[in-house]
This record gives structure tokens, C-alpha cells and sequence, in this order.
């Protein structure tokens, strides 16, 4: 007979404190709470964007994402501080990523629901060469043969960046496939496809080119809709 995992009781213990909270409403303040003592386990993000794929909830499921976002990108700030900001913002990106295709796999518990830091530290591990150690001219090659990275479309994310990512609301606007895609393709110089760089978006994220442009076209509707009403 197969071991049947189990939540450790750190996990176990927040996630009965999130179920016997009297309403959504508390639910949500919980999450949003990103700097509260004693924090959330980041297992307990896992469990619930699970949940919501069950039993969708989008305004649980928008507030969980947010928390684990912030939590990856606090743990990459002080995990990779060597690393310049443009280079922590990949490390982040890439996690989420990871984190966000683990996520998908399965509703049942697995160990991203028992030991998320040591998941992530191997993830980290693993991505760092793929997207750090690059030959001496390969960012080079990448920003000046594919200046398609650098376009029109990334200059909007970049203009709106601010008022939707600030606080957040960039969850309210984008499904969570969406966000786990976003920052590769508007705010890195990552090339979608590319025969002289070392990496591109198409062999990262193993989505046709046609998909990812596609992609790349519905997020930038997205925003600039969400952006001409006055609240989101």
C-alpha cells in the first residue's frame, strides 16, 4: 500500500484556522496580509489554489496567488540579493512558473504541500544556470538580433507596470496562467523564439511560438482595457 501524504501540523493547523474563519471576507483580509507574524506557510497557497480549481473561487483564488507572488519574489530578494534586480526578477518569474505548472498537475497533496522551501531551492537551483550562465555575448545576440523582445507591446506593460502591479491588482485582471507568463514575455529580454540566443520563451516555457504571441496579444488587451475603467 502506497504512503499517503499528510500535511505537517504547521500546515495543517493554518489551513483549519482558514476553514473555521466565519466568512470570505476574513478569508481574503487573511491573505492579503502578506507581512502578518506568525506568516501563512507557503504550503497552505498551494492547497488553496488547489482548492479552487475543485470548487473555483476566483476573489480566494486572485488573494492566494498574490500572497505566494510576493512570497517567492521577498525569498528570491534576500535568497539571490548578489544578483541584480532585473536578474532576481527572472529568478522570480521562473519559480513562479515551476510552481504554477506543479500546481496544475495534481489536486491531491504532494510534497510542494509538505516541503515548499526545499522544492523551491531546487527549482531555484536548477534554474539558475538555464537563465544566469550565459556565454559572454549571448544577452548581446539576444537584444540585438530579437528586438522584438524590447517592442511596442512591452512598452505598454512597462507604462501600466506601476498602477497594476503595485498593489496587486494585476490578479484581478489576468487568470493565473496568464500571470505565471506575464513577466517573461513583457518585462524580460528573453527573445519568444530564437536560433542565436542561448534561451528563449519558446524551449522555457515549451509553448509553440504562434501560443505564446497569441498570449502575448490577450494580456495586452487585458491591461489596456482594465486600464481605461476607473476601478478594477
Amino acid at each position: 500500500m502506497p504512503n499517503i501524504l499528510t500535511h505537517p501540523k504547521r500546515v495543517a493547523s493554518a489551513l483549519d484556522q482558514i476553514d473555521d474563519l466565519p466568512d470570505e471576507a476574513d478569508v481574503l483580509a487573511l491573505l492579503n496580509d502578506h507581512h502578518r507574524r506568525p506568516a501563512l506557510p507557503p504550503e497552505v497557497y498551494v492547497r488553496l489554489l488547489r482548492r479552487c480549481r475543485v470548487a473555483p473561487n476566483r476573489r480566494v483564488e486572485h488573494a492566494t496567488l498574490k500572497a505566494l507572488i510576493a512570497f517567492v519574489v521577498r525569498w528570491v530578494g534576500w535568497q539571490y540579493r548578489g544578483l541584480s534586480h532585473h536578474d532576481r526578477e527572472e529568478m522570480a518569474q521562473g519559480l513562479l512558473l515551476v510552481i504554477n505548472r506543479e500546481v496544475a498537475k495534481q489536486t491531491g497533496i504532494d510534497w510542494w504541500e509538505i516541503t515548499f522551501r526545499t522544492n523551491m531551492e531546487r527549482a531555484a537551483a536548477d534554474l539558475y544556470p538555464t537563465l544566469y550562465d550565459l556565454r559572454p555575448d549571448a544577452e548581446k545576440v539576444a537584444i540585438d538580433d530579437h528586438t522584438d523582445a524590447i517592442n511596442d507591446e512591452a512598452s505598454v506593460a512597462r507604462e501600466t507596470v506601476d498602477s497594476v502591479l503595485i498593489d496587486g491588482r494585476i490578479a484581478k485582471i489576468l487568470t493565473p496562467d496568464e500571470m505565471a507568463v506575464f513577466y517573461l514575455l513583457f518585462m524580460s529580454e528573453i527573445p519568444i523564439r530564437s536560433d542565436k540566443a542561448p534561451r528563449d520563451l519558446v524551449r522555457m516555457l515549451g509553448k509553440p511560438e504562434g501560443t505564446l504571441r497569441e498570449m502575448k496579444t490577450a494580456i495586452k488587451t487585458k491591461l489596456e482595457a482594465a486600464l481605461t475603467k476607473e476601478e478594477l
